[in-house]
């Protein structure tokens, strides 16, 4: 496997795993199976990968092109704001990353569960990759 290491903010990842998996555990209130992989693209790839699945149940089809909105949640009044996907969103972006989704809520069509990989470009050696922003360091360093 090549290097999986990419450049990124150390805090601004732990929020984006800490957001992911607390949408995963809400995700299964009977329990299930949690599963973060990291991963590089492949051959020849500048990215790495990093996954977080469930075995939840599920995102409506419908919910999927509002998740990173800010505000959109399914959760009950007082159990969740609607800004942990989109604070994500941007914090995936702002490292020159992509987020993607896979979701089954419907038990007929297989297994239900969430998988949400996050792509982001691998490290390069010669230090901070253009395009993070300037506040990134500061922001807890560049790993």
């Amino acid at each position: 496997m090549a290097d999986p290491a990419a450049e990124l903010d150390a805090d601004q990842l732990t929020q984006v795993l800490v957001n992911l998996v607390n949408n995963a555990y809400a995700a299964m209130p009977d329990g299930g199976a949690l599963t973060v992989t990291l991963r590089d693209d492949g051959p020849g790839s500048d990215r790495c990968s990093l996954s977080v699945s469930d075995t939840g149940i599920g995102i409506p089809a419908e919910n999927i092109p509002k998740l990173y909105e800010p505000f959109f949640t399914t959760k009950k009044v007082g159990q969740g704001t609607g800004l942990g996907l989109a604070v994500t969103y941007g914090i995936v972006k702002m490292h020159r990353g992509d987020i993607k989704v896979t979701s089954n809520a419907d038990p007929a069509k297989g297994a239900t569960g969430t998988t949400f990989t996050v792509g982001l470009p691998r490290r390069r050696p010669e230090g901070l990759a253009e395009g993070l922003s300037a506040a990134a360091p500061a922001m807890g360093g560049v790993h």
